[in-house]
C-alpha cells in the first residue's frame, strides 16, 4: 500500500513524507525503495512524463530520490533545505519522535504515518510538518492500520485520549 501511495503520489508530481516510530521499518522501506522494480510491486508504472526525464519505480537513489534523516542535527537541516527546494527529491523517510518538531517540510503535500504511537502528540506534530506557510497544494494524510491487530488497539487509545484532551 506504501509502495503504490509513493507512487501514484509522483505521477501526480507530488512530494511524500514518510513517519515511522520503528527504524527498523524505514530500513525496510529503504531497502524496497533501492530494489529493481519496486513499481512493479506496487502495481503502479512511471508516467511517460516521469519516464521521459528518467524517473522510473526502481532503483531509487539515496539523497536524490529519496532522503532520509540518519546523522547528526547539522545534517537534518541540510536535508530538510534540499528536500524543500529539490524537484528530484520525492520521499522522505523520516523517525516520527525524531522529525516532529521543529522542521518545515511544506514541499510535501502527502503524508504517510507507517505505524501508530501511544502518544497521539508525536503522530499530529508529524502531521503538521507539511501544514506550514508556504504550501500550496493541498494535504493528504495517510494512517496505514492492520485491523485486528494490536496496531488498531493503539490507535482506538490515541483516539479516546484526543477526545478527552479537546473537552
Amino acid at each position: 500500500v506504501l509502495l503504490s501511495i509513493i507512487a501514484l503520489s509522483v505521477n501526480s508530481n507530488d512530494k511524500v513524507l514518510v513517519f515511522s516510530q520503528s527504524i527498523v521499518n524505514l530500513n525496510f522501506i529503504e531497502l524496497v525503495l533501492n530494489s529493481a522494480s519496486w513499481g512493479r510491486i506496487a502495481g503502479v508504472e512511471p508516467s511517460q512524463n516521469l519516464q521521459k526525464r528518467g524517473l522510473l519505480f526502481s532503483n531509487w537513489k539515496k539523497d536524490f530520490h529519496y532522503l532520509r534523516i540518519d546523522g547528526s542535527i547539522s545534517d537534518r537541516q541540510v536535508l530538510i533545505d534540499k528536500f524543500n527546494s529539490s524537484a528530484s527529491s520525492k520521499v522522505f523517510l523520516i523517525s516520527t519522535k525524531a522529525g516532529n518538531m521543529g522542521i518545515n517540510l511544506q514541499a510535501a503535500n502527502r503524508v504517510v504515518l507507517y505505524d501508530t504511537s501511544f502518544n497521539p502528540v508525536h503522530d499530529l506534530q508529524a502531521i503538521y510538518r507539511s501544514y506550514r506557510y508556504g504550501q500550496k497544494k493541498s494535504v493528504f494524510v495517510y494512517r496505514l492500520l492492520s485491523r485486528g491487530s494490536m496496531e488498531e488497539k493503539i490507535y482506538r487509545t490515541q483516539v479516546t485520549k484526543l477526545q478527552l484532551a479537546a473537552r
